[in-house]
């Protein structure tokens, strides 16, 4: 044994002294290792992840309807804001007023030729389709002129002297139908140091491309006819029957429609007789009575019963020569039924005024439009 030891010796050496060199290898190494650093950017990150992922649990089922769809009002909660932009800047163009230039264009409607180079009719319509065609389905601008629900009260403002702006516009969706939105629009009217503040209302529907496709007015309070009425006392005997024919053929009167049915003499329908009173305050007592008794008052009541919305162009009232109390009318009357073509009459007739309150307006051609508007 011995000698097989020596023999490995003479090959590789003392292994004893080997295994020393290797330890103090190892050993050298170690001091060599650099100390480990901590990171703490680390930790602050990991931290961070936590807390957005805690975060989401808490928002993302906010985001989902009852399926476990995506709620688009959460995606896009700016859809309603925007159709509330978009009707009350509507709001803010009809009842801020009047307009100059809609006067302007309204007043040189029938005219062959303007000075704009247009002639009358295409200024106006390129005017209304101007100012509302951002806010107004393009196919809906001729209904609402129609309807009177473009600077409805801009014209007899002008003729009143009245000027009138917005105090405050509130505009809500409804919660049945989401595309229609109520508004409450509260108003000054003011002729020179006389101030009157009226609350209009309404509501207005919008379409798909999120621009208005219908509007409703529900009430002004009656601040209309009382307009009227303050023009009426700064005109001259032609003003008067000009002011008692606006009213006649201006608008759809849903309300004297409801009043006036069932009605066989109406003179003995005490809340009608009242309410054409305070419609055509121009009349003298014996004048309305025949006004009421002859139906002269039938027009826009008969418009609503048969669902035709009424307007009116060009009103003409001239003196008879010769005859210094009676006044030649002329009227152009536009009507319209959904789902059909504007028509157009001109209504002639004649006016009877003495110095003072009209005694008479009677139809002597109105062109079959009483027949027309009962189909």
């Amino acid at each position: 044994m011995n000698e097989i030891k020596h023999q490995l010796k003479a090959k590789i050496g003392d292994t004893s002294e080997r295994a020393i060199r290797v330890q103090q290898r190892v050993n050298f190494k170690k001091k060599q290792q650099p100390v480990r650093k901590i990171y703490w950017g680390y930790y602050v990150t990991i931290v961070a992840f936590i807390g957005v992922l805690a975060l989401s649990i808490n928002i993302i089922p906010s985001l989902l309807n009852e399926n476990g769809n995506l709620n688009q009002s959460s995606v896009n909660p700016s859809s309603e804001d925007l159709n509330i932009e978009t009707i009350k800047k509507y709001l803010e163009i009809e009842y801020n007023g009047p307009d100059d230039e809609a006067i302007r264009v309204q007043n040189e409607m029938f005219d062959d030729k303007t000075d704009s180079g247009k002639a009358g009719m295409e200024q106006y319509t390129d005017y209304i389709n101007d100012t509302f065609g951002p806010y107004v389905e393009k196919e809906k601008i001729q209904e609402l002129i129609l309807m009177n629900l473009v600077f409805t009260y801009h014209y007899q403002a002008h003729e009143s002297g009245f000027t009138f702006k917005t105090n405050q516009i509130q505009v809500q969706q409804q919660e049945k139908f989401k595309r229609n939105y109520d508004y409450k629009v509260d108003i000054t009217f003011e002729k020179d140091t006389e101030k009157k503040s009226e609350t209009f209302s309404g509501f207005v529907t919008m379409s798909e491309n999120g621009k208005i496709s219908g509007v409703k007015g529900l009430g002004d309070s009656g601040f209309f006819q009382e307009m009227i009425k303050t023009s009426n006392l700064n005109r001259d005997n032609g003003g008067l029957a000009w002011g008692i024919l606006q009213e006649q053929f201006g608008r759809t009167d849903y309300k004297l429609n409801k009043l006036w049915s069932g009605s066989e003499n109406p003179m003995d329908n005490k809340p009608l007789v009242e309410y054409l009173s305070k419609k055509y305050s121009s009349f003298s007592k014996d004048g309305l009575e025949d006004f009421i008794s002859s139906f002269g008052f039938v027009y826009p009541a008969i418009a609503a019963e048969n669902g035709y919305e009424l307007s009116v162009g060009e009103i003409e009232v001239v003196q008879v020569e010769n005859e210094p109390t009676s006044y030649n009318t002329s009227i152009v009357v536009h009507y319209k039924k959904e789902g059909s073509q504007q028509k157009t009459a001109i209504v002639k007739g004649i006016a009877k005024i003495n110095d003072g309150p009209v005694e008479k307006i009677e139809i002597l051609d109105d062109e079959g439009l009483k027949e027309d508007l009962q189909k």
